[in-house]
C-alpha cells in the first residue's frame, strides 16, 4: 500500500508504504459429520471416533486462481455449547485438527478420535474447514448424545448340567451374580435394563444367545439372580465360551464378565429293559440275595466312541414311589459282561414295596431316562424249620393209597419273631423220591412235588 497527499492541483508523492496481508480463509463445508458409538462409561464423557464427509464441490480446492488462496489445508473439530459461530466464543474448544494433505477419499471414517472428553446433555460438535489464513467462518455442527452405556459387569458364571443327550448341543441353565449397586447405577443414565448372554466360539466370534431384563432375572444388585438364562438345544463346540454383558437403551457393555468354558454334557442314551430278578436266596427279613437280569440295547445306541458313549450300567435301589435311594451297584460294560450280564446281589437290605432300577452312565453323568423298574423281590420267607416228622400206620391198604397222620415237632423260636417272616402256618407235600437229595431242600429243587395238605397256624394239630 502506498499513501500519498492530493490537492485539488493534484496527488504528491508517496511517503508512506504498508504490505498487502489478504487473509483468505477457507470456504469448504464438510458435508455431513458422523458419530461412532461412545465407549466411554462414564456420563457426560465422550470417547468415540468422529468421521465426516469432505467438500469436494470445488470449493475445498478451487482451480480459480482467484479463489485457490481459499482453498482448505485441513479441518479442525470443535466441542461447544453454542450453534454461533464457534472459534469466536467462549466455551469452544479445539478437540482435533485433520490435515488432507495427500488424501484424496471423500469420506474420512475416523477423522478425529475422542478419549473421555467432557461434555453437558445438549452440547455440539462445530467442524470448521482451515488454511494458513485461518478458519472458515462457517462451520457443520452435530448435536452431541452421550450414548453412555452401563458399566456394570456380571461374575460368578456357573452352568447347570447339560441335559441334552445330543453331541454338541447343550440345554441347561446360566446363573450369575449381578453387578453392583454402585455399577448397575439405578435412576442415571448409564442405569441398565438388564443381561446378555452372548456365546464366544473357539475361532474368536461372537453370538449373543438370550437377553433377559433385570424383572425376569430376579435378585438384586450384587447378589444373584433368581432366574437364569435358559438355553434349548443350542449348538456349541468344545472349548466355546459363555460371557454375559449388561445393557441399556444406549447399547451394550464393552466390560465383559469372566467367561466359563462351555463343557458338552452329554449323558448316554442307552436304556435297558426286560428286567427280572431270580428268586430272592435269603428268608431273612429285608434282605435280598438274588440276581437281576435285563436285555441291553443295540451297539448304535449304546453309542461306542461317541460324546455319549455308555461306559456301563448302574443299580439303584428306590422306594415305592420310584424315588432314587442309594446307588447299590455300577460295573463297566466289561464287569457286567464276566459276571454273566446280571448284577449279583448279596444281602441287600430293602423294605416292602421297594423297587430296582437301571441307568446307563459315561464320563459325563448317569442317563436321563431309567429302565423300567421292578419290585425288589424281598420274598422274606420264614426261616421256621419243623422236625421229628412222624408218621402213624397206613389204614389204607389198598396199593398206593395211605390213610395216615403225620405229626411234626415247630421251632418256636424261629417262627414267632414278630416280623415279616413270621410263620403263618405249614404246608404238606409229597414228592417223588427221586427228587429228594437234601434234607433242608427248597420246593424248587424237589422234583414230581405236588401240596397235599395247608394248615394255619390256628387249625394246625396233625396233618
Amino acid at each position: 500500500y502506498c499513501i500519498a497527499p492530493y490537492s485539488i492541483s493534484g496527488t504528491g508523492l508517496c511517503n508512506a508504504f504498508g504490505s498487502i496481508n489478504d487473509k483468505a480463509l477457507p470456504i469448504a463445508l464438510a458435508r455431513q459429520i458422523t458419530v461412532s458409538t461412545d465407549a466411554d462409561l462414564y456420563v457426560n464423557r465422550l470417547t468415540q471416533a468422529i468421521g465426516f464427509t469432505r467438500d469436494f464441490s470445488g470449493r475445498e480446492t478451487s482451480s480459480n486462481s482467484e479463489l485457490r488462496r481459499q482453498s482448505a489445508i485441513g479441518y479442525r473439530l470443535y466441542l461447544t455449547n453454542s450453534t454461533l459461530s464457534c472459534p469466536d466464543k467462549p466455551g469452544c474448544k479445539l478437540v482435533g485438527q485433520f490435515a488432507i494433505n495427500g488424501i484424496t477419499t471423500s469420506i474420512i471414517n475416523r477423522g478425529f478420535v475422542l478419549s473421555s472428553e467432557q461434555m453437558n446433555s445438549g452440547d455440539i460438535y462445530a467442524l470448521y474447514s482451515y488454511n494458513n489464513d485461518g478458519i472458515a467462518l462457517t462451520g457443520r455442527t452435530s448435536v452431541i448424545e452421550d450414548r453412555a452405556v452401563p458399566i456394570a459387569v456380571a461374575s460368578n458364571l456357573r452352568q447347570s448340567q447339560d441335559t441334552d443327550p445330543t453331541a454338541y448341543r447343550v440345554t441347561q441353565t446360566i446363573l450369575f451374580t449381578r453387578g453392583s449397586v454402585g455399577s448397575e447405577f439405578p435412576g442415571t443414565i448409564e442405569n441398565i435394563l438388564g443381561y446378555e448372554l452372548w456365546i464366544k466360539a473357539i475361532n474368536g466370534t461372537s453370538k449373543k444367545l438370550l437377553t433377559m431384563t433385570l424383572a425376569n432375572l430376579g435378585g438384586q444388585s450384587g447378589n444373584d439372580v433368581d432366574n437364569g438364562f435358559q438355553l434349548n438345544q443350542v449348538s456349541v463346540s468344545t472349548g466355546d465360551s459363555y460371557i454375559i454383558y449388561a445393557y441399556n437403551s444406549y447399547g451394550t457393555s464393552f466390560l465383559p464378565s469372566n467367561s466359563i468354558t462351555i463343557e458338552d454334557y452329554a449323558k448316554p442314551i442307552a436304556v435297558v429293559s426286560n428286567l427280572a430278578t431270580t428268586i430272592d436266596l435269603n428268608p431273612y427279613i429285608n434282605k435280598v440275595t438274588l440276581n437281576i437280569s435285563f436285555s441291553r440295547p443295540s451297539s448304535t445306541i449304546e453309542a461306542a466312541g461317541t460324546i455319549y458313549e455308555t461306559l456301563g450300567y448302574n443299580l439303584y435301589y428306590l422306594d415305592s414311589t420310584e424315588t432314587i435311594l442309594q446307588l447299590v451297584s455300577s460295573l463297566t460294560l466289561t464287569q457286567l459282561q464276566n459276571q454273566g450280564g446280571v448284577f449279583q446281589l448279596e444281602d441287600e437290605q430293602v423294605t416292602s414295596g421297594s423297587k430296582w432300577a437301571i441307568y446307563s452312565w459315561n464320563l459325563n453323568g448317569t442317563a436321563l431316562t431309567a429302565s423300567s423298574v421292578i419290585l425288589s423281590g424281598d420274598l422274606a420267607i420264614p426261616i421256621s424249620i419243623p422236625s421229628d416228622l412222624i408218621q402213624t400206620s397206613d389204614t389204607n391198604l389198598d396199593l398206593n393209597i395211605v390213610t395216615q397222620t403225620i405229626t411234626f415237632t415247630r421251632e418256636y423260636s424261629s417262627e414267632m419273631l414278630l416280623q415279616k417272616t413270621d410263620v403263618q402256618g405249614y404246608r404238606l407235600y409229597i414228592c417223588h423220591p427221586s427228587g429228594y437229595h437234601t434234607v433242608y431242600a427248597t420246593i424248587k429243587q424237589l422234583s414230581g412235588c405236588r401240596l397235599i395238605s395247608n394248615r394255619t397256624l390256628s387249625q394246625l394239630d396233625v396233618f
